[in-house]
């Protein structure tokens, strides 16, 4: 019976038989790539897709001068993904969770044909690469990447209240897609820049010098990890309290604020109380009015000066309903303003000037 031989995390393994091999190969612990001996390779290794022993066939004589144990190890390239993944380099550059990166990079390989420049193109999903990924980024230290992704969310964040919703949806998409992307592909861009990193380190002569960068160079960042995240939910924070008036950040004087909008649409009532027709036909109170597409065109922490679509929602007095008449009057009513929101001397209240009604 042949004996056989082959290479694991640069040791070489054996005896084994034939049928070890296949099952090793089928059980995944073997790939194509991986270099496999047998007497009859003679000095050499070969990859176990090289050797045809699926279809092994009857061994002839020995060849003249082979040797009766297996060669050193031909020395592995940078571009050899077996030594990349069992190196001690890679697993300073990972730092925690080594296996569960290393179990997701081997299936990526395997899943690009074991060529390492097509891994970028593989899916393997990452669900905190998912729900923050600007932090998953800056935290395994892709600082680039990173970098655009929380610039991204920060300028989402700055967006007011009170922008176009046009915008405001514009911007929740590409956070979305941003990140189903980074979910995605974040564990294939992972591999490209720890093993980019690695090749640069792997030609280093001196290895204690080596090891050492890999340290750190790689791991992980826990402060700009936690840090970015703890920024965007202050900024949150922020800008929610602004746009409320709460607390510290008191300013009443937003141009979408529910007590701003309830005072346009009450003196929008009020002026439909004032015309002669109306006064008969509309039940002004019972209307209703709201303000759309509000825009701030100035602001302070006093005043705010502000513009809008106003539209109404006609209440007719009782025996006064008239279909035909009320989209009339809807129409004619509908149409853009301007209002100030200003602060009362004493802070704690406001009062609104609408323009255009």
């Amino acid at each position: 019976m042949n004996e056989w031989y082959y290479e694991s995390k640069g040791q070489q393994v054996g005896p084994v038989s034939e049928g070890d091999i296949k099952s090793l190969y089928l059980n995944g612990v073997l790939q194509g790539t991986s270099l496999v001996w047998v007497k009859e390779f003679g000095p050499v290794w070969k990859p176990l897709s090289e050797t045809g022993l699926v279809e092994v066939k009857p061994v002839g004589a020995e060849p003249v001068g082979a040797p009766d144990s297996p060669p050193p190890l031909p020395s592995s390239s940078p571009e050899q993904p077996d030594e990349f993944l069992s190196s001690d380099l890679t697993h300073a550059l990972i730092g925690p969770k080594q296996e569960h990166y290393l179990r997701k990079w081997q299936k990526l390989l395997k899943s690009s044909g074991g060529d390492p420049a097509k891994v970028v193109k593989q899916v393997s999903w990452n669900w905190p690469a998912f729900f923050v990924p600007y932090g998953w980024l800056l935290y395994r230290k892709m600082y680039l990447l990173g970098g655009i992704m929380l610039a991204l969310q920060v300028i989402y964040v700055l967006v007011p209240l009170d922008a176009p919703e046009a915008l405001n949806r514009t911007f929740a998409t590409a956070i979305f897609i941003a990140c189903i992307i980074t979910a995605m592909y974040g564990n294939a861009w992972y591999f490209d820049a720890t093993r980019k990193k690695w090749a640069a380190l792997h030609n280093l002569a001196d290895k204690s010098q080596a090891q050492a960068r890999a340290k750190a160079e790689g791991g992980v960042s826990l402060p700009l990890g936690l840090g970015s995240f703890a920024a965007v939910i202050g900024l949150v924070v922020v800008s929610f309290l602004n746009a409320e008036g709460i607390g510290i950040f008191a300013s009443n004087v937003s141009c979408s604020s529910d007590g701003a909008l309830n005072l346009v649409a009450r003196i929008a009532r009020d002026e439909i109380a004032k015309d002669a027709y109306m006064m008969h036909v509309v039940d002004s109170q019972a209307t209703k009015v709201s303000v759309s597409a509000i825009r701030t065109r100035t602001s302070d922490t006093q005043q705010a000066e502000c513009a809008g679509e106003i539209s109404y929602s006609i209440a007719f007095k009782a025996g006064q309903s008239d279909n035909a008449v009320k989209k009339a009057l809807e129409t004619a009513l509908n149409k853009p303003i301007t209002y100030k929101v200003e602060n009362t001397d004493d802070g704690e209240q406001i009062y609104v000037t609408v323009w255009g009604l």
